[in-house]
């Protein structure tokens, strides 16, 4: 009599965990908020970090309690995994604010590709097929999203892009 085998599933591919911890400033572990004057300037800073090579990029969003849109500003990185922002506290009030941070897929890729630019190798046509096909997602984003300006924007990146030897 044959035995049968069990069958070998691979194993499950986690998505990319970016991980934000230590956001400042927080006064009793944000139990209480954090006071500003009017006119005056916020510096939001959290440890942002992942596993991998992934490039990443975050945002602070603040907004006025009550308010129904976000503002944005980038996050910049700073020393040891820290990254930071500012923004103005436009009027007297209690604002809320928040971090998010991702793998940023474009940077990473043109991260990669610079750097394969320096090395010995001289075929690039897949790297630039790759390229393409980002930009040509991220225009239809752009473009369903209404954002004609940003569509064509990123259009003429991928014509210059064509243009690579």
């Amino acid at each position: 009599m044959a035995k049968s085998t069990p069958a070998i599933s691979a194993p499950s591919t986690r998505p990319a965990t970016v991980v934000i911890a230590h956001v400042s400033p927080s006064v009793e572990g944000g139990r209480y908020p954090t006071k500003r004057i009017a006119g005056e300037r916020l510096r939001v800073e959290a440890d942002i970090f992942k596993d991998g090579h992934d490039v990443i990029a975050a945002v602070l969003k603040w907004k006025k309690r009550n308010g129904r849109t976000w503002e944005e500003t980038p996050m910049a990185p700073g020393d040891n995994d820290r990254w930071w922002a500012e923004f103005t506290v436009p009027e007297a009030g209690e604002y809320r604010f928040t971090v998010e941070a991702w793998a940023d897929d474009y940077l990473t890729w043109l991260h990669d590709f610079e750097r394969r630019l320096t090395g010995d190798q001289v075929d690039f046509s897949t790297e630039i097929e790759e390229g393409r096909v980002m930009l040509n997602l991220a225009a239809d984003r752009a473009a369903r999203g209404r954002s004609r300006e940003d569509a064509e924007a990123i259009d003429s990146l991928v014509a210059d892009l064509m243009k690579t030897p």
